[in-house]
């Protein structure tokens, strides 16, 4: 006959108090229950509890069961097996330390009829402060992350009906057991119900849980948000991305604040102390240069509307062609920070990391069996480590006796901030061509025909020539491959349609763009493509590296089947992209920057396929899945931790000088909107249109891959200046110039990964940036482009009035005469800066 009432104590070390335990229960029962049992097991106890239990089972009349583990296996083990050997109608169990009060047992008996699983919630909890502490903390996290309605998850006075407990299989072997039940119970549709319970006082012996059963128990909460996958796992994840780019700025304004306060004397005598630059730390590099053309064109289309150039005035189509047009939804972050750039640019760093981590996330979240924390903590580690791996995949690239300098870069990547994907432009740019490719994907995947999004699909990816003509070609490259290879692999009738439609699509829109751009732009675009890259299209053999990687992505989906096919067959089709888009220069004439988007492109791919095929082996990364919450945890403490680092880095080498930061406060509340500004530093014509309304000459549209300006109207742009501020240009050429920009960029960029970046470095290295790749370090051709300038001063007539003219203390050693002479009228000075306003 099988008894009506099993209680089962886990034991361990309780030789102080077992005896009253289990009398005490025993008695209870007794009063109240013809059968019932009692199952005492014996965690390995280095002490007399399993003697005690021995002597006891005499005098219980055969009440009283021990079952002994030979050594201590844990909490839950000794749970597990007690519950398993435990044989009534209603099981019970709740600890051996004598801290709650069986008698409260019929209430919960009488909860039973209209419930499976009846719980207790200690009113008041007698346990040290320190425990209750924990406790607390414990339960909300595991309500935050699992949704679990119960007050008091580990209370250890639960009583189950068999039938339940019979459908629950228990893993886990420490104290993470109680959640483990509740949450196998509620997917069994099980109804609980939640009543609170007296806690007494611990009368002899100590609590159980030490510092490693914490470690123990967020390894088994990282294994069971696989397992039971809440919803709440991604958002957390990302959630902490977010966080991730807003803790530097906010550290750095409070740097700032502390150091205003407690050092006063000191804070006015730093340079730049100006107010919270976020954005101009990240933009002033070489290494970004574009980002502040970018932010630039982002502010001025918020206060102009686009297409606007703050630089040249520009609203001409051929400018609007040429703006890069995807940047322009950057220009909405602006208007949630009420046209504060600075946080702009934070909101859309943290907004483009957390849909990067999302968008691989969705990728490598593949089939359900992979419902579990793995393919976030591959999308996590990718992203914030994203610089590093496709350092790591360049290689090939770096000769032997350049392997310091691959190591160095390795470490400099692993240790700083993360560049390209998280600067708001190469984020943007590149996470459209993905994002369309995921939905080709799915519309691979469909079973019936879906022509109008397809056609929506095509024409997006070939509207990506208005976003960036690298991520345009790999873009409409690898989706035209898809098509093909899918296809011949015995695509279905559906997915093809699909395919089909959209890669037609793409090509019509694409050979429209170019026709009607090339006919625009006819008189410009050779030369935009000789500063891009170099008149000798010659063929890429890096190229053939990624040829090697789509080789081995396509033959391992000819071994696959259903949608695990296809996705590696869309790894093998952006792979291979590479191969058309890299060498697209030999039918150009033209070589172009295939070491730049294209090949990250490509590197960001393979990483992708190589995280999916790690995944699609679980057994052989059991570890990884036990220990992933905890991983995760480790990697954002990294990126919290480097993020510090790099904003104490920032907060001493970064930031507008202050008194740069007075005078374009003055420029912005005290010159007409869109003034020209003339200036002899690229900082300032840099930062200007950053901080103001004003325009600045400089280069006569700030030289840019994507300027709609000849390299000889950027050059007279230069000459216009030095000649309208009357330089001396052969000091000012020697001083800004003639320093090879291989030699002032690249000790730039080193110095950057070694945070001791100078503001001297980077005035000097914005002076030529468009030379950066036309003319591959040519001293020679840096000398002839010098050359030109000197030819262009003499025959350009200095800029026409109404000017405001900047110069810095520093630059006015490079002046053949005072701006007085000329009828300048000193408007605003500070101990840095002279402004003149010429009318």
């Amino acid at each position: 006959m099988r008894p009506r009432v099993s209680v089962v104590l886990p034991a361990y070390n309780e030789e102080g108090v077992i005896e009253t335990t289990v009398r005490g229960i025993h008695a209870f029962l007794s009063k109240n229950f013809q059968d019932f049992e009692i199952i005492v097991v014996d965690d390995g106890s280095r002490d007399r509890t399993a003697d005690i239990c021995r002597g006891l089972e005499g005098d219980l009349g055969g009440h009283l069961k021990l079952l002994r583990h030979e050594a201590n296996r844990g909490y839950g083990a000794a749970l597990r097996t007690g519950l398993f050997f435990a044989e009534g109608e209603m099981v019970f169990y709740t600890d051996a330390d004598n801290q709650f009060d069986i008698s409260e047992l019929p209430l919960f008996i009488s909860q039973l009829e209209d419930h499976d699983l009846v719980i207790g919630h200690r009113v008041r909890r007698n346990d040290k402060p320190l425990r209750r502490f924990s406790a607390k903390c414990y339960n909300l996290l595991i309500r935050a992350l699992f949704g679990l309605r119960i007050r008091d998850i580990d209370c250890s006075f639960k009583l189950f009906r068999r039938e339940l407990l019979q459908k629950l299989s228990i893993e886990r072997d420490q104290f993470f057991i109680d959640a483990e039940l509740l949450l196998k119970a509620r997917a069994e549709g099980a109804r609980i119900k939640d009543l609170p319970v007296t806690h007494l006082p611990r009368k002899a012996g100590q609590s159980k849980v030490r510092l490693k059963h914490v470690y123990t128990t967020l390894c088994d909460i990282a294994y069971f948000l696989g397992r039971y996958h809440r919803p709440v796992a991604v958002p957390l994840v990302l959630g902490l991305t977010l966080l991730s780019f807003v803790i530097s700025p906010l550290y750095m304004v409070f740097l700032r604040h502390r150091f205003a306060r407690d050092l006063p004397m000191e804070w006015e005598s730093v340079s730049n102390n100006g107010r919270f630059a976020y954005a101009s730390s990240l933009l002033i590099t070489a290494k970004n240069i574009e980002e502040g053309r970018y932010a630039t064109k982002v502010r001025q289309a918020y206060l102009h509307g686009f297409p606007y150039d703050p630089y040249i005035g520009d609203r001409s189509l051929k400018s609007w062609l040429f703006d890069c047009l995807a940047f322009y939804p950057l220009a909405l972050f602006l208007i949630f920070t009420c046209g504060n750039l600075q946080w702009a640019w934070v909101l859309a760093h943290a907004v483009l990391g957390a849909l990067w981590v999302w968008g691989i996330y969705r990728v490598l979240r593949g089939p359900p069996e992979r419902a579990c924390l793995l393919p976030l903590l591959a999308a996590a580690f990718i992203f914030f480590f994203n610089d590093s791996l496709r350092h790591l995949l360049c290689l090939y690239d770096f000769p032997l006796q350049h392997l310091r300098i691959w190591l160095f870069l390795l470490f400099a990547y692993a240790t700083g901030q993360i560049q390209w994907m998280r600067l708001p432009t190469p984020g943007l740019t590149a996470l459209f061509p993905f994002a369309l490719l995921c939905g080709a994907y799915r519309l691979a995947l469909a079973d019936s025909p879906r022509r109008l999004w397809a056609a929506l699909l095509g024409a997006a990816m070939g509207l990506l020539c208005l976003a960036h003509a690298f991520e345009w070609v790999v873009g409409c490259a690898a989706l035209g491959l898809f098509f093909v290879i899918a296809g011949a692999m015995g695509l279905g009738r559906a997915g093809r349609w699909n395919l089909g439609i959209a890669a037609f699509t793409a090509l019509v829109v694409s050979l429209a763009y170019y026709f009607f751009c090339h006919r625009l732009t006819s008189d410009i675009m050779p030369d935009i493509i000789a500063r891009v890259g170099a008149p000798r299209g010659n063929f890429q053999f890096r190229t053939l590296f990624f040829l090697a990687w789509a080789a081995l992505f396509l033959w391992r989906a000819r071994g696959k089947e259903g949608a695990g096919r296809w996705r590696w067959a869309l790894y093998g089709s952006v792979a291979l992209s590479v191969l058309f888009a890299g060498n697209f220069s030999v039918v150009l004439g033209y070589d172009l920057q295939f070491y730049g988007h294209t090949e990250r492109l490509a590197q960001i791919a393979v990483l992708l396929a190589l995280a999916d095929w790690l995944l699609e082996r679980p057994e052989r990364l059991k570890w990884l899945n036990t220990h992933a919450g905890v991983l995760l945890a480790l990697i954002f403490c990294w990126v919290f931790l480097r993020e510090k680092a790099w904003s104490d880095t920032h907060y001493k080498i970064f930031g507008t000088p202050r008194r740069m930061e007075e005078a374009m406060s003055w420029v912005d509340k005290n010159t007409p909107p869109g003034s020209l500004v003339l200036s002899l530093s690229g900082v300032v014509a840099q930062q200007l249109p950053l901080w103001t309304d004003a325009r600045a000459l400089i280069t006569a549209g700030n030289p840019n891959y994507g300027s709609p300006r000849s390299t000889a109207d950027i050059l007279r742009g230069f000459a216009r200046t030095l000649k309208t501020a009357r330089v001396d240009m052969e000091p000012f050429l020697r001083d800004r110039w003639e320093d090879s920009l291989e030699k002032d960029t690249h000790m730039q960029q080193y110095a950057y990964h070694m945070r001791t970046v100078s503001m001297d470095l980077t005035e000097k290295a914005f002076w030529q940036p468009f030379l950066l790749d036309v003319q591959g370090y040519n001293q020679a051709g840096i000398r002839a482009a010098a050359e030109q300038i000197r030819r262009y001063y003499r025959e350009e007539p200095p800029a026409s009035l109404p000017y405001y003219l900047w110069v810095n203390r520093s630059e006015e050693r490079l002046l053949l005469e005072p701006p007085e002479r000329r009828g300048g009228v000193l408007a605003y000075e500070n101990p840095a800066v002279r402004i003149y306003a010429f009318k």
